[in-house]
């Protein structure tokens, strides 16, 4: 969504008496969110931005819509398997296993970590 108030405040305009406007969309934590969006570009060019919770929740309010009701789930992917339901730019999906492989590195404890 370029202007995720202006989607939101037509859905609310559409919307019958006593209906639901439901999104059902990634929301990031705001500390991650400029990786999380970065690496959604490189697997899909259309990717715009995934909001966080709290930005989200404030575009509800701010379109004139009712306290959102909110829950959460995981949902777990193989790298490989979404990228074969993906359209990346040729060079991005490579692109994306490499940062995949930095973010999901594993952690060494501090004992075998070099000091500077």
């Amino acid at each position: 969504m370029l202007d995720p108030l202006a989607v939101l405040k037509e859905m609310r305009r559409v919307c019958a008496h006593g209906g639901r406007v439901v999104v059902a969309d990634v929301t990031p934590s705001a500390s991650h969110a400029r990786a999380f969006n970065a690496a959604e570009k490189l697997r899909d060019p259309s990717h715009v931005r995934a909001l966080p919770m709290g930005e989200l929740l404030d575009l509800f309010e701010r379109a004139g819509l009712r306290p959102a009701r909110t829950g959460s789930y995981r949902l777990d992917n193989e790298l490989e398997d979404l990228l074969s339901r993906s359209f990346p730019e040729p060079g991005d999906a490579d692109r994306l296993r490499q940062f995949a492989g930095r973010r999901c590195a594993p952690v060494r404890p501090p004992s075998e970590r070099s000091s500077y």
